[in-house]
């Protein structure tokens, strides 16, 4: 059976994350363009940095490691300049986790108009900066599921 084009995008983050650097947690990001992938990412340390080992994590008072970009600030800001002039750009995210905050903050401002993702991180404050913002937000099942995040109800896939 053949795949939707979203499956295969979320495919595409999941083999992202197993680049991730992060010991706590490891998330990728695809970012598309009229169907084509544009840019990947994934979670770490910066380009350089040595990589966090396990315990040794700097970590904020969350308990969260400050050293790690989170894969959606590092696929948008690996996605090419172009993308960005003029007009609808009819970007979208695939992401392993759901979005947190600050990401969601980011992901609005560079003009993201869906975001898809496998797995919710237990605070939704990203989900609903979202929704909030016009963002079309997508939860998607292993089994090829595609649920509306403010509708609660199951979308086509294409």
């Amino acid at each position: 059976m053949r795949i939707s084009r979203e499956q295969m995008f979320m495919e595409q983050a999941l083999t992202a994350s197993k680049r991730a650097t992060c010991y706590r947690r490891s998330v990728g990001a695809v970012l598309v363009q009229d169907t084509k992938v544009i840019s990947t990412g994934y979670n770490g340390a910066r380009s350089g940095q040595p990589h966090c080992l396990g315990n040794s994590c700097p970590k904020d008072a969350q308990g969260g490691c400050v050293k790690a970009v989170h894969a959606e600030i590092n696929v948008l800001y690996r996605a090419p300049r172009i993308i960005y002039s003029g007009g609808k750009r009819n970007l979208s995210l695939y992401v392993t986790e759901s979005p947190c905050s600050k990401c969601a903050r980011e992901i609005v401002s560079q003009g993201v108009e869906e975001v898809y993702y496998l797995n919710e991180y237990r605070i939704r404050d990203g989900i609903e900066y979202m929704i909030e913002y016009g963002v079309k937000v997508f939860r998607m099942t292993t089994s090829g599921y595609i649920i509306d995040v403010d509708t609660d109800e199951i979308v086509n896939a294409t």
